[in-house]
Parts: C-alpha cells; sequence; structure tokens
C-alpha cells in the first residue's frame, strides 16, 4: 500500500496558493515529515480547529484511524464529524491513559501536535516504539520542559521493541 505523508507548510504566495488548492489541501504534501500508510492510528490534537477539521477529513479519506483532542463536548462533536474515529475531551479525560487503550497498548504511530507546551510530553507518551511526533505550532506556548533525553526513555505501553 502506499504511505501518505501530513506535513505542514507555509504558502504565501498566492500562485502557489492556487496550484495546491486546486489539487489538494496545502497541509498535504506526497513528502515531508511523517509517512502514515492505510490502518495505522495517529493522534490529532486541536481536532475541531481549522488545521484539525481538514486533517480529519484528509485522514479518513486515506483510510487511517485518527484519533482526536478537543476542549469540550462540542467540539468534540464537530471533530467527530469530521472524520475522526475517536474523539477525547482533553478536559474531562486522561489523553494518554484513553489513547493507550484505544490502541490495545500500542500508541499511536505519529501525533500532530499544534499546540505545544500543555501537550508535548502526553505526546511523547502516546507515541508507540518509533513513532513520530511532529509539533507545527505552539498556541500554548514554547514546550521548555522537552528534553532529547525524554525521547529515549522506556516505554512502559510496548516494551517488545528492546
Amino acid at each position: 500500500m502506499p504511505a501518505y505523508v501530513v506535513s505542514m507548510m507555509s504558502i504565501h504566495d498566492p500562485k502557489t496558493y492556487k496550484k495546491y488548492t486546486d489539487r489538494t489541501p496545502p497541509i498535504v504534501k506526497q513528502y515531508g515529515s511523517c509517512s502514515v500508510t492505510p490502518g495505522e492510528v495517529v493522534l490529532f490534537h486541536a481536532a475541531a480547529g481549522g488545521v484539525g477539521t481538514l486533517a480529519g477529513q484528509w485522514l479518513k479519506s486515506k483510510g487511517m484511524r485518527a484519533i482526536g483532542t478537543a476542549g469540550e463536548p462540542e467540539k468534540c462533536k464537530i471533530a467527530k464529524a469530521n472524520g475522526f474515529e475517536e474523539v477525547i475531551d482533553y478536559r474531562s479525560e486522561d489523553v494518554v491513559a484513553r489513547v493507550i487503550d484505544l490502541t490495545n497498548g500500542q500508541g499511536v504511530a505519529a501525533v500532530y501536535d499544534s499546540v505545544g507546551k500543555d501537550t508535548i510530553m502526553g505526546s511523547l507518551d502516546c507515541l508507540k516504539t518509533f513513532g513520530t511526533l511532529v509539533n507545527f505550532g505552539q498556541s500554548s506556548g514554547v514546550p521548555d520542559q522537552f528534553r532529547i533525553a525524554t525521547t529515549v526513555r522506556s516505554k512502559s505501553h510496548d516494551e517488545s521493541a528492546f
């Protein structure tokens, strides 16, 4: 099966924007930061926002199992209506525990995190071994608690790779 890639890019040139929007959303490219394959599970923070709703529709159309996060029941409904198979209300649920439960202890192949400081450490905990974290925004602030050593810690939910 082909791998599809979600990668964020900024388009400032109107001609380039028209070229991409005529064929495919500007968020999607055939190369870039993270390949996801049909059937894989991904987590997308801020799933009810503009980028999140677009990503939910695209991920679903490409056969990915998308889990989203949103901050209230109404936003969870919006995300669900836009392609997310599961949506976690981060104000009332433990996101990491729920993701691990939804993936039968495996974690997700990729996390798309535009929130930053408030979510980055939990995003790492949601990843399966050798998963990818794509940080493309910092709406809650710069994730200053992130240290490279954090990425090499043992994952209690997936020890099979070691």
